[in-house]
Parts: C-alpha cells; sequence; structure tokens
C-alpha cells in the first residue's frame, strides 16, 4: 500500500514537471547599436524590471553594458540621522542570468478620468433623480454630493492607476 502511494506521488510529480512550463533560456549579449538604444528607452521610462530565473528587480534608472546590467538601489532604511553620505547599494547581474527586461508606465491620468467620470455619473443621477436641494430650497446640497462624489472617484481611480503599471517587453 505504501509502495503504491509512493509511485502515484512520483506517477503525479513527474507529470506535473513535464507540464509545468520552464523559464526561458539566458539572453544573448545585445550588440551596441541594440545596447544604446535599450539604455536610451531604460532613461525615458518611468520604471524598469529586470528578470532573472530565480528573482526581479525593479529600478527607476539601470545601467547596461557588455557586462550585464547594472542595478542600484538606495538603502531601504536610511537612518533618522546619518553622519555622511548614505550609499546605494549596487549590484551587477550578468547577461548570462537576464531572462526578461521589462519597461513599466504607470496609468494614473487614465485611471483617474475614468474614476471621475463613474463618480459624475452617480452624482448627475442623484441630481437628475432627487434635483439639486435636500431640505431646502438653494442648499444644492445633492449638488455638492456629486462634486464629492467625482473627486472621491478621481482620487480612487489614481491611486489604482499609480500602484498597477503596465509592463512592456524591451529585450528580447
Amino acid at each position: 500500500m505504501v509502495l503504491g502511494n509512493v509511485a502515484r506521488i512520483t506517477a503525479l510529480a513527474t507529470g506535473l514537471a513535464a507540464w509545468w512550463p520552464r523559464q526561458a533560456g539566458a539572453l544573448p549579449v545585445p550588440d551596441a547599436a541594440l545596447m544604446a538604444s535599450l539604455q536610451r528607452a531604460c532613461d525615458h521610462s518611468q520604471s524598469v524590471r529586470v528578470r532573472t530565473a530565480r528573482t526581479g528587480f525593479e529600478v527607476n534608472r539601470p545601467t547596461l553594458d557588455s557586462n550585464g546590467v547594472r542595478v542600484s538601489r538606495a538603502p531601504s532604511r536610511a537612518a533618522l540621522i546619518t553622519i555622511g553620505e548614505v550609499r546605494e547599494v549596487e549590484r551587477r547581474i550578468p547577461w548570462a542570468d537576464v531572462v526578461r527586461v521589462e519597461t513599466g508606465h504607470t496609468r494614473g491620468g487614465r485611471w483617474a478620468l475614468f474614476g471621475a467620470l463613474g463618480g459624475g455619473i452617480a452624482g448627475g443621477v442623484l441630481v437628475s433623480t432627487y434635483g439639486p436641494d435636500i431640505a431646502e430650497e438653494g442648499d444644492n446640497g445633492i449638488v455638492y454630493f456629486g462634486t464629492l462624489l467625482t473627486l472621491i472617484g478621481g482620487g480612487l481611480g489614481l491611486l489604482l492607476g499609480l500602484s498597477s503599471p503596465q509592463w512592456q517587453p524591451l529585450y528580447p
């Protein structure tokens, strides 16, 4: 009985290993012209994500050369009071370890527009259903509430858009 369970587990693990997608191989070193265009694209993007087989690095301004990608990050927790300069942590990722390089752009403006439109439509429906006033003639309470819904919708859309960048492959 134990051998039967071991055989089933082994067969299941072998089947999953054959079915599971494998990571792509390492990237070849780009030539000088491609390297210059990649560096220009990295300099003009908001953020760059460098993926390796084990992990990924999300940075603002990596430096690309024939040896690999140089990623520098400031320390995650600097002291409240520092003496001297705070050094950046620098790491070089060789091209043999790089699987993919992607650029990211936030979509805050688009999502803020969608959120403001949604809040404005909800406010417009309230005004058209109940009229502009809540209790007295001329207090315009529902109009103010509709404006508040528009601002809240725009703010929530902005937060959602800034927190989820759109990634586009740069290399390969």
